[in-house]
């Protein structure tokens, strides 16, 4: 059977076995998703020019909407439908890749699937990535045709069917029991405030506020006035925004691992967050950025297991916790570089807590870091900078090289490189750079 087909025939056949008996079914559909694979049976119901794979996705939407109806169809014919309550739920915005090319084939790329009128696209914490259809049906116990305008989230699917069976309320579980606030019995915001976090991003909503980290950058918005999150109010409401700052950390603090992000913005990301919140222009549709040109580079350095910004006249590294006895040891990375066998490296930096520092390296002809081609050196607390050089014993051409630092990271003014003479081959300073100096 068509897939979309076999799913809707699944369930009713559950509720053809179990329709006597209390059941909790999941039904999830794959569309519209790629690969785009609708049949001719549902593509000709929508005839006109437009792009095919949205012609796909529509389709694909539609054999959805059939199944759905055939599953509420079973529920009449075995009386229980006053019994049942359905949730209808999308799981996150569409892949628009920015440009919605109407690719060939159903593979990869933009889904045929739309965010209108909302701002970003899936895998972004922007309401395009997270704000989704979200439809509940109960007759005989919901009154129908109402809009319920308070934020809920697919959490509360779980808490609500735990508590509507009658179980003792689950405290795992981060949702609320949805019912009275839809059937009148509560007038009530289900949630004071709602969080998300997603590798790099992290966000808060509280009522009609929203505040939204991707790596370093940060912005308010109103949704009551601005669901298309066109209009940042960091700057006008930095008081409310610190707030939801605070917030957001601290809830973040309690996850496994803990922190509001986990790892680096990714380029893609980084060119998302450009696109959609920065107003900048759209990259050309399938460019890639150089190796060199990651948006977290500074001076060709590159932070993993950290966050690097430039401030105060230094590379701020910090460490992203990752939760565990020993989380990952945070450094940062170069690796374009063309230096003789005898190098000397130095680093003036200081460190809030003492630990133990060192280069790793890497050769030209080498396809990775061996575990012996690191020097390290110790690293005492100090608030004043402090100059640290080691001679890398290196048998041929460096290429590649990595910074290792204590597990609080550290403050970084300056990275050389200097040949057997101690002249300087390469000089990455960091004093009087912004973060606009990459």
């Amino acid at each position: 059977m068509y897939h979309l087909d076999a799913n809707s025939a699944a369930a009713r056949a559950f509720i053809q076995r179990h329709h006597d008996q209390p059941f909790f079914f999941y039904l999830a559909y794959r569309a519209p998703h790629v690969p785009l694979d609708a049949t001719e049976k549902y593509l000709k119901r929508f005839p006109g020019k437009m792009p095919e794979r949205r012609r796909q996705a529509l389709a694909m939407m539609s054999a959805i909407d059939d199944g759905v109806g055939g599953v509420l169809q079973t529920l009449r014919e075995y009386d229980i439908e006053e019994e049942t309550l359905v949730f209808f739920i999308g799981d996150n915005g569409a892949p628009l890749k920015i440009h919605k090319l109407d690719a060939p084939g159903g593979g990869p790329g933009w889904d045929g699937s739309l965010n209108d009128p909302l701002n970003g696209e899936k895998g972004m914490l922007a309401e395009g990535g997270i704000r989704v259809p979200f439809v509940v049906y109960w007759k005989g116990h919901i009154a129908a045709g109402q809009v319920f305008d308070q934020p809920v989230i697919s959490l509360d699917v779980a808490a609500t069917a735990v508590a509507l069976a009658g179980l003792p309320k689950d405290p795992q579980l981060d949702g609320v029991n949805l019912v009275p606030y839809l059937n009148g019995d509560c007038d009530q915001a289900p949630h004071a405030t709602l969080y998300w976090r997603w590798i790099a991003q992290s966000a808060v909503r509280e009522g009609r506020w929203k505040y939204l980290r991707g790596g370093a950058r940060e912005y308010l918005f109103d949704l009551d006035a601005d669901k298309e999150e066109k209009n940042d109010l960091l700057k006008t409401h930095p008081e409310i925004a610190g707030r939801l700052r605070k917030k957001l950390s601290a809830w973040a603090g309690q996850l496994q691992p803990p922190g509001i992000q986990t790892k680096q913005m990714s380029a893609v990301w980084e060119q998302y967050f450009d696109y959609y919140l920065e107003g900048k222009p759209a990259p050309p549709p399938g460019a890639r950025r150089p190796r060199g040109g990651d948006p977290s580079t500074i001076q060709g350095w590159i932070p993993r297991n950290s966050t690097a910004e430039l401030a105060n006249g230094m590379l701020q590294v910090r460490p992203i916790r990752a939760g565990g006895p020993k989380p990952p040891r945070p450094f940062i990375a170069h690796a374009r570089l063309n230096l003789p066998a005898d190098v000397t490296a130095a680093v003036r930096m200081r460190t809030q807590q003492a630990g133990t520092a060192g280069f790793a390296w890497r050769e030209e002809g080498q396809p990775d870091f061996q575990p012996k081609q690191v020097v390290s050196f110790d690293c005492p607390a100090s608030k004043e900078l402090q100059e640290h050089s080691v001679k890398l014993p290196a048998r041929g051409k460096v290429i590649h090289v990595r910074l290792l630092l204590p597990a609080a990271g550290a403050d970084i003014e300056r990275v050389e490189f200097r040949d057997a003479g101690q002249k300087p081959l390469t000089t990455h300073n960091f004093t009087n750079l912004t973060s606009h100096d990459r």
